[in-house]
């Protein structure tokens, strides 16, 4: 994993006198709308195992899909059960097209996407199924870390001048430097354009496609 440490000093260097503190908040925030903006960081979650559903435990049919330590998913590409991929559907299409889908167990075809990011599969599983899920998500930094993910460091000075754009807009202090924060507003912003379009390119061909659909 990359750290903050191999960034700041290139952002302290033209914020002299700005705490460390407030630079790494920076950082973060900035790596953190990288992520949001673009869905560069993409991770092979590990396989779920299905428990069997109970109508007395209807929290048996929800998972909350798991990602490294100091990351949060911000939304799922693709998960794949046996081999298959499973569509992502809404409550109200379940409800016209799925007979009774809330009792309904068996094998899955089709996942709902909870408000607090936990899916539930359709139909819940009805026996144990050992490693049955896979998956890729979008992933992005807790606020409270120094890590990031390496291949985030491909685009290390989009990130520094985002950063940096954030910092020298601060009115009254030191390093305040409203036309250098233009300019490194716009070179963070020609950063994302190139990370979005790595990501829509690398989903243009084959299964990939139809996983970009879940989410773009």
């Amino acid at each position: 994993m990359a750290k903050l440490t191999d960034l700041s000093p290139e952002v302290v260097a033209e914020t002299p006198e700005c705490p460390i503190g407030q630079v790494n908040k920076a950082l973060i925030n900035t790596i953190r709308d990288f992520c949001w903006n673009t869905h560069y960081w993409q991770h092979e979650m590990e396989p779920i195992t299905l428990l069997p559903f109970s109508e007395q435990a209807p929290e048996t049919c929800i998972y909350t899909l798991p990602v490294p330590e100091n990351t949060e998913m911000l939304t799922v590409i693709t998960l794949v059960y046996n081999g298959s991929l499973l569509s992502m559907k809404s409550q109200s299409w379940l409800d016209s097209n799925v007979n009774n889908w809330r009792q309904a167990s068996g094998e899955p075809l089709y996942y709902l996407m909870m408000s607090d990011k936990r899916v539930r599969f359709v139909p819940a599983s009805d026996i144990v199924r050992p490693v049955a899920v896979t998956g890729t998500l979008i992933l992005q930094p807790t606020k409270v870390t120094n890590e990031f993910d390496d291949r985030l460091m491909e685009f290390d000075q989009a990130i520094i001048n985002g950063a940096l754009a954030k910092l020298l807009v601060i009115p009254d202090k030191k390093w305040s430097n409203s036309r250098r924060a233009t300019v490194s507003e716009a070179v963070y912003q020609e950063g994302l354009s190139r990370a979005r379009f790595m990501v829509i390119k690398g989903f243009s061909t084959g299964t990939e496609t139809a996983g970009r659909r879940s989410w773009l």
